[in-house]
């Protein structure tokens, strides 16, 4: 058993037990979970820093084949904006496409495992498939699948709720119990390149209005104490029901 899912599989019981919020703010008890949080994360991004620059382009890749609107998306784009660099402290490579249908996400599954990704996750939004998550040798990859109205285009994104629970399916898990968030970008989307770690990738063109949407307008300058809360275009979601997709884990 890896410690992520030891760090789970404590909060699960607790839950279960109905100790959890009396356990939460014990010292003792917030001092192993927070040992073991310290422990997951360097480990993650020991494995990211080594392997990021290899999933971007073969995600790239995988995806320039398949002839479809994709860009580099959320702390990688800013990464790349503001610091010419991957952010010193981000644990995945986000990327953003615009589908024509859902058989669209078919192909890019496919095209992404053929690069030997492999999918470990994937939110679905009132029937629709709206974020997958793969690893390349241990390196996050998330895919947002974004669509448009008339105020531009928009994804969804998630986070765990007071009544997340996971219920095995054979050969997968199934999770609810998810806070819903939509962060709307007030801009149509066309693609310019930019080079990145010497290789030409695709950005949104007015990637400035579309960074001042996800991070602010200070978005140039680094907050230390920045988190998703902060983001201007976000708002909550009361009338969709999310359910997440584990797969290959313990």
């Amino acid at each position: 058993m890896n410690s992520k899912t030891f760090e789970f599989k404590i909060k699960k019981l607790l839950k279960k037990l109905k100790l959890f919020n009396f356990f939460k703010n014990n010292i003792l008890v917030r001092s192993i979970l927070g040992y073991i949080h310290k422990k997951n994360l360097a480990k993650r991004k020991a494995i990211f820093d080594k392997y990021r620059e290899q999933c971007l382009s073969e995600a790239s890749n995988a995806l320039k084949d398949l002839d479809i609107v994709y860009w580099i998306d959320c702390g990688t784009l800013l990464g790349a904006i503001r610091d010419n660099d991957f952010i010193s402290h981000d644990l995945d490579i986000d990327i953003g496409v615009l589908p024509s249908d859902n058989d669209c996400k078919k192909e890019i599954e496919l095209a992404l495992c053929k690069r030997k990704f492999i999918k470990v996750r994937e939110f679905e939004l009132d029937g629709d498939i709206v974020e997958q998550t793969f690893l390349f040798n241990g390196a996050t990859l998330d895919i947002f699948y974004y669509s448009e109205n008339q105020q531009g285009i928009y994804s969804y994104w998630f986070d765990e709720a007071e009544n997340y629970k996971e219920i095995s399916k054979g050969t997968f898990k199934e999770a609810s119990g998810f806070n819903i968030y939509k962060a709307q970008s007030n801009i149509k989307i066309y693609i310019q390149y930019m080079e990145f770690k010497n290789i030409k990738y695709p950005i949104p063109q007015d990637y400035n209005l579309y960074l001042k949407g996800k991070y602010g307008e200070r978005y140039m300058i680094k907050d230390e104490n920045w988190n998703p809360d902060k983001c201007p275009s976000k708002s909550c979601v009361y009338d969709k029901y999310a359910v997440c997709r584990l797969y290959n884990s313990d």
